[in-house]
C-alpha cells in the first residue's frame, strides 16, 4: 500500500514482485494530505495518518475500489503520525507521531486507544515493526532505543498489552532508524554519530538476558557518510544482509558489515524507506525502496543462502 501528497490511496495487487504494471485498487482522501499509511495482515483494511487532524482515516475494499470506512478522534496525536503499523495478527492498530510527541498509541478495531508506551526520548522520529508485528521499536533523539513486544492472551489470543523487551543500550547520539529481521534473531541501528551496529536479539530477554552487540561501525573513509535508513534480512543459514540508505544512495552490507555493492543514484531524491521481502519458492531476495520523488522501486539482489 501506499500513499501520495495528491492525496490518493494506492492498494497493489501483486502475484510477483517483478510485475511490471501490477493492478491497484485507488482511493481519495478529500481535503486531508497524507503522512503515514499501514495495511492489516489478513483482509486488507488499511489505516491512513492526515495531517491537518493528527489522525487516523480507515479504508477498506469494495467494488474495485478503496472506500473511506472509518476515523479515528481528531488531534489522536500531538504532530502528525510518521508511522502505522499492524501488531501481530492484526489485534492491534500502532501509531507514533515525530516531534515532541514521544507517546506511542495501540488502537483497537473500533478506533480506541487500548493502550500506550511513552519513549520518554524528549523527541520521537520513526517507528520500525518485524516482519510479523510481534515487535517494535522507535527511533528517538536519544539513543539506547527499546525493542517492545506485544504481549497477547494465551488463553484466546486478545490485546493484553505491550512489555519492554530488552534496550540496545550504548549508542552516543540518537538513533535515525531500527531494523529488526524477519525471525526476530538480529537488529541494525543506525545512530546519529555517524555509526552503524547489529544485535542478537534472541535472547531470553525475560530472564533479563541482555541484547549482545554483534558488530559496529563508523562511515569514517567509506562511501557513506551516515545511514539514514537501515533494514536487517537473515537467511535460515544465519547469513545476514543489511541495506543503509543516505541521501539518494542504497548500500548493500554482509553481516561483518563489509560493503556488498553501492546504488549511487537509487532515487532522483532522498530516500524514505527500505523494506527486504524475500521469495521463498523462487529463492530470492528483494529491496524495495520509495523516496520523495514519489517512486517505489523494486531491486533484485543477487545474495542467497
Amino acid at each position: 500500500v501506499a500513499v501520495c501528497e495528491d492525496k490518493t490511496v494506492r492498494l497493489f495487487e501483486m502475484k510477483s514482485l517483478e510485475e511490471e504494471k501490477p493492478h491497484y485498487w485507488l482511493g481519495k482522501l478529500e481535503y486531508e494530505v497524507p503522512t503515514a499509511c499501514g495495511l492489516s495482515y489478513k483482509d486488507n483494511k488499511i489505516a491512513v495518518g492526515i495531517d491537518n487532524e493528527n489522525t487516523v482515516v480507515m479504508f477498506e475494499t469494495r467494488d474495485k475500489k478503496l472506500h473511506q470506512s472509518g476515523k479515528f478522534k481528531k488531534n489522536a496525536h500531538k504532530t502528525p503520525i510518521t508511522t502505522i503499523a499492524y501488531g501481530i495478527n492484526d489485534k492491534c492498530l500502532i501509531t507514533c507521531a515525530g516531534g515532541e510527541d514521544t507517546v506511542v498509541k495501540m488502537w483497537s478495531k473500533e478506533g480506541e486507544v487500548i493502550d500506550e508506551y511513552d519513549t520518554n526520548h524528549v523527541q520521537n522520529y520513526r517507528l520500525t515493526k518485524s516482519l510479523n508485528g510481534e515487535m517494535f521499536s522507535v527511533a528517538t533523539w536519544m539513543g539506547n532505543p527499546s525493542i517492545v513486544e506485544i504481549d497477547l492472551d494465551k488463553r484466546d489470543g486478545s490485546f493484553k498489552g505491550h512489555e519492554k523487551a530488552m534496550v540496545l543500550a550504548g549508542h552516543a547520539q540518537g538513533v535515525h532508524h531500527i531494523g529488526i529481521n524477519q525471525n526476530l534473531t538480529r537488529a541494525v541501528t543506525s545512530c546519529k554519530d555517524k555509526s552503524l551496529t547489529t544485535w542478537k536479539i534472541d535472547v531470553e530477554y525475560k530472564l533479563q538476558e541482555k541484547p549482545r552487540r554483534m558488530q559496529h561501525m563508523t562511515f569514517e573513509n567509506h562511501e557513506f557518510t551516515e545511514g539514514h535508513t537501515c533494514e536487517i534480512f537473515s537467511f535460515e543459514s544465519g547469513k545476514s544482509i543489511i541495506a543503509i540508505s543516505h541521501e539518494n544512495k542504497i548500500g548493500l552490507l554482509d553481516e561483518d558489515l563489509k560493503t556488498l555493492d553501492i546504488i549511487p543514484e537509487a532515487h532522483a531524491e532522498s530516500i524514505i524507506k527500505t523494506v527486504f521481502r524475500y521469495d521463498e519458492k523462487a529463492r530470492i531476495l528483494y529491496l524495495l525502496s520509495t523516496a520523495k520523488d514519489g517512486k517505489i522501486n523494486i531491486w533484485k539482489l543477487p545474495y542467497t543462502e
